[in-house]
């Protein structure tokens, strides 16, 4: 796609569109812009931390990865830090230090994971968790930090339980 194409394309959306009879002005409607290198580290996690689940599982995932995104969705989907006690290296999505990372069993699972990203990345579609909730852990499992008092649980959705950090 050419620059000025792609300058077009930006600007249809920039150009308030008025078919009321008062004359107030209409919102701006800003393009959201994402990368598709960000749109494929959200729908990895989704991908290796929800494919089994319901459409409302996946985006409770897709909300709190975005809600520790800081400054791109990939360094949140891909950080890491060495646990004080054991010095190992920890995730905060597993799946990103094991030999799994980045592979596809199912790409038909993937491309559709994909499709719900770039709906999420457009605001097209309502996260079912607040802004606050940052973790979450798979219900067959009991990690310490879900015991704390620095912690309150949220809600279950799935096989995830989700928690807010006070």
């Amino acid at each position: 796609m050419t620059k000025l194409i792609q300058i077009s394309i930006v600007l249809i959306f920039l150009i308030p569109f008025n078919n009321s009879t008062n004359n107030a002005p209409p919102p701006l409607v800003a393009p959201v812009i994402f990368s598709k290198k960000e749109a494929h580290c959200l729908a990895l996690n989704i991908y290796h931390e929800s494919r089994n689940q319901s459409k409302l599982g996946q985006l409770a995932v897709a909300a709190v990865t975005l809600n520790r995104t800081t400054n791109s969705i990939c360094d949140a989907v891909y950080k890491t830090k060495i646990h004080y006690k054991s010095k190992k290296k920890v995730a905060m999505f597993s799946w990103t230090i094991t030999s799994k990372a980045n592979k596809l069993i199912n790409q038909k699972q993937y491309d559709k994971i994909y499709v719900l990203v770039e709906q999420i990345l457009r605001n097209e579609v309502e996260l079912p968790i607040s802004k606050a909730v940052t973790l979450y852990h798979a219900k067959h499992v009991t990690p310490k930090w879900s015991r704390s008092k620095q912690v309150k649980r949220i809600t279950q959705i799935g096989d995830h339980v989700f928690y807010q950090e006070l």
